[in-house]
């Protein structure tokens, strides 16, 4: 049989492109509609019911090489799942702040710089509030500010 004609490949290719495209659409309708019905319960509210609770700002001294002087300030929020929890975690404030500042005068300038290091931070402030705030489960810890000298 003789190749198809430019005309027929030009045909074939568009028509698969739009197949292509229809299929693309319903595969993310399909899973994006599954994910938005699943986070609804019985009565149409979402299961998500975050509360923030706002962490007072904090200034710390920094190790520094040479006897330069470093420090880092910063503003964070938690993200808490309710109520009760934001007001075990207000009672329990000085606590968490107290793990926060022994953690923040344990690191030094450069392991607050770039995003990679600034998760990392993140990560041991989540993992100290979870410590100092047991029982109540600290979701997220959001920084507002963040300022390194």
């Amino acid at each position: 049989a003789p190749p198809p004609s430019g005309k027929k490949k030009i045909i074939i290719l568009a028509v698969s492109g739009v197949v292509l495209v229809i299929l693309s659409g319903l595969g993310a309708w399909w899973f994006l509609g599954k994910k938005g019905d699943d986070a609804e319960n019985a009565h149409g509210d979402t299961l998500d019911h975050s509360l923030y609770l706002e962490v007072p700002a904090m200034t710390t001294n920094m190790l520094s090489d040479a006897g330069a002087q470093g420090f880092i300030k910063m503003r964070a929020m938690l993200e808490v799942s309710s109520e009760e929890d934001k007001a075990a975690a207000t009672a329990a404030m000085p606590q968490l702040q107290d793990a926060w500042n022994t953690f923040l005068r344990m690191m030094r300038p450069e392991d607050v710089q770039g995003a990679v290091a600034v998760q990392r931070l993140k990560e041991g402030l989540l993992l100290r509030a979870n410590q100092a705030l047991a029982p109540v489960p600290v979701r997220q810890v959001v920084v507002t500010e963040l300022l390194v000298q």
